[in-house]
């Protein structure tokens, strides 16, 4: 009982640690967006709302509805015109 209850404290320790260094690198240059879903992850060992976090986001991530630019918005292939090029 003891054990089980030192490994949680533990787990919860290291995943917001963890989750926290992740915040710091959105402001710093740094991988955070692989950073903070580590700390989760971390988490969801021990804790379900950690689960049903990743779950709800593995569910967005694979959603076949994401929005897509217009295509009238679409880059075409036009030739290159420099800015530079004066006519005379």
């Amino acid at each position: 009982m003891l054990f089980k209850q030192a490994k949680r404290i533990i787990f919860f320790i290291v995943g917001v640690t963890i989750i926290l260094f992740g915040i710091t690198l959105i402001f710093i240059p740094g991988p955070a967006m692989l950073v903070i879903p580590i700390g989760i992850g971390i988490l969801s060992s021990e804790f379900i709302w950690a689960r049903r976090l990743i779950k709800k986001a593995k569910q967005e991530l694979l959603k076949e509805d994401w929005p897509s630019a217009p295509k009238d918005q679409a880059i075409e292939n036009k030739p290159y015109e420099s800015t530079f090029s004066h006519k005379q």
